[in-house]
């Protein structure tokens, strides 16, 4: 198994600092940070251009030996030009992250590619790579557009993560992912939740607010997991409402017990 972090939108009502604590309380090998809001400007978020917290969130990743790997920003929508994304390239670097989240927040898919080539080749400079996440409410929704996608951008830098749900969500099985060169798969994340969508819950909903842990629901996990690099990274994102009231690093202990207790069924179920 590959390096296990935890994924900043497991956590309620975390600040980027609590975020990483968070990852520490539960075990993590390594954290996700999320450097801006979703939207330009909505101010949620503002970890970019704050050199005070860009310095406490490096001294806390190194007194806890949590590792950055990653940071999430705006989605990649048409109103923003590459201007806006270049703080989150320099941002990444000084927090020691290597890869960031891209979320295709376009309709035209050929506009997002000519964009993603852009911001491929600003972040080869700073020698990060980008990872496209497919989700069925996004401008890339499935396995095969993401790879299509990427393909198109003709960049060597841009690669997958794969979300068990979203995967699950547009249809796609695991063996799906036998079909996509390994190289490809950047990092995965691992969450579960019911084999059927409930009726009365949107997709962007269940995804943001009603996942579970790994091994509580209906997920083929364990077919996932075999199915993409064993070395990848495995980023575990696992909200649900239920947490939101709990404190950042007992959601955090919590997420790390329940994915450290979902790991093992997979060794014990490679004894023969």
């Amino acid at each position: 198994m590959g390096i296990l972090s935890l994924g900043p939108s497991t956590l309620f009502n975390a600040s980027p600092i609590e975020t990483l604590n968070a990852a520490a309380a539960g075990g993590f090998d390594a954290v996700g940070i999320r450097v801006t809001g979703r939207k330009h400007g909505d101010g949620s978020v503002a970890v970019s251009g704050d050199a005070s917290l860009i310095r406490n969130l490096r001294r806390r990743r190194d007194d806890t030996g949590v590792a950055i790997t990653h940071v999430t920003a705006y989605w990649v929508t048409p109103d923003l030009t590459l201007a806006e994304f270049l703080p989150v390239i320099d941002t990444a670097v000084e927090l020691g992250a290597g890869m960031i989240v891209v979320n295709c927040g376009y309709a035209d898919e050929a506009r997002f590619v000519a964009f993603m080539a852009a911001y491929c080749e600003a972040a080869a400079k700073a020698r990060l790579k980008l990872m496209l996440e497919f989700m069925p409410f996004s401008g890339a929704k499935t396995l095969e557009q993401g790879v299509r996608m990427i393909g198109e951008t003709g960049q060597p830098d841009l690669g997958l993560m794969v979300d068990p749900l979203h995967l699950a969500r547009t249809g796609g099985v695991p063996t799906d992912l036998n079909k996509v060169d390994p190289c490809l798969i950047y990092m995965v994340q691992l969450c579960d939740a019911p084999l059927e969508k409930r009726a009365d819950l949107e997709l962007r909903a269940e995804a943001l607010t009603d996942r579970l842990y790994p091994g509580e629901g209906g997920l083929p996990l364990h077919e996932f997991l075999d199915a993409v690099p064993p070395e990848v990274q495995i980023d575990v994102e696992a909200p649900h409402q239920r947490h939101a009231r709990l404190a950042p690093d007992e959601q955090g202990r919590m997420t790390g017990e329940a994915c450290r207790r979902f790991l093992a069924t997979r060794i014990t179920r490679r004894v023969p």
